[in-house]
């Protein structure tokens, strides 16, 4: 059915037919994802290289919430470096979508936004992701946290220092080695000050 719409639309080469074919292909990006996703959980249902680039290749900016779903759940599989080049190029096209997402309720849903920011580097994303930094679940901070140390930006760095005082021991540590790797002006002063304020109290000998 792609095949078919894409070839009617280069075919007639009407501005009509062309705008019409895009919005079919708004409408199914879903549901094409979906079945694409879903597909690797059986060999028989694993589309052809050539049936998966066609499909991947019609994707529109409507598919993008759920491969940033599906992705992370086919680590090991065939479909994973596919699917992720074709969020990637989607992503980069609408980069709003994905900033969009950074204001989900799915804390998951949100981590994997994050990272994907941290990836391509989106631009104007800081004040959404120093928004998470509020938010109570742990995997939504770190992936905010992740996604600003990425970016280097003074908010990035601002928000490294706060969170060297996160609840979360694992956020910490992320804290602390992207400063070490950063190294920002005023680190070693801010550790320093830290250390000698007692608010390591709580933190295990290894940390």
């Amino acid at each position: 059915i792609v095949t078919e719409l894409q070839l009617l639309a280069n075919k007639t080469g009407e501005a009509d037919t062309q705008a019409l074919v895009t919005a079919l292909l708004r409408d199914m990006s879903e549901g094409m994802a979906e079945l694409i996703s879903v597909a690797s959980g059986s060999e028989s249902l694993v589309p052809e290289e050539d049936e998966l680039s066609a499909l991947l290749g019609a994707l529109q900016a409507e598919a993008i919430p759920i491969l940033v779903r599906a992705v992370p759940s086919l680590e090991g599989t065939d479909l994973r470096e596919p699917l992720s080049q074709a969020l990637d190029r989607l992503v980069s096209a609408h980069p709003g979508s994905v900033l969009t997402l950074l204001g989900a309720e799915d804390p998951m849903l949100v981590a994997e936004a994050s990272r994907i920011v941290a990836r391509l580097r989106l631009e104007g994303a800081e004040d959404h992701l120093a928004k998470l930094l509020d938010r109570p679940e742990a995997m939504v901070r770190l992936g905010a946290l992740e996604a600003l140390a990425s970016l280097e930006s003074p908010m990035g760095i601002k928000a490294l220092f706060a969170a060297l005082g996160d609840a979360d021991r694992q956020i910490r540590l992320a804290a602390t080695d992207a400063i070490e790797r950063i190294r920002p002006p005023g680190a070693s002063e801010e550790l320093k000050r830290r250390l000698e304020s007692g608010d390591t109290r709580h933190f295990d000998d290894s940390e």
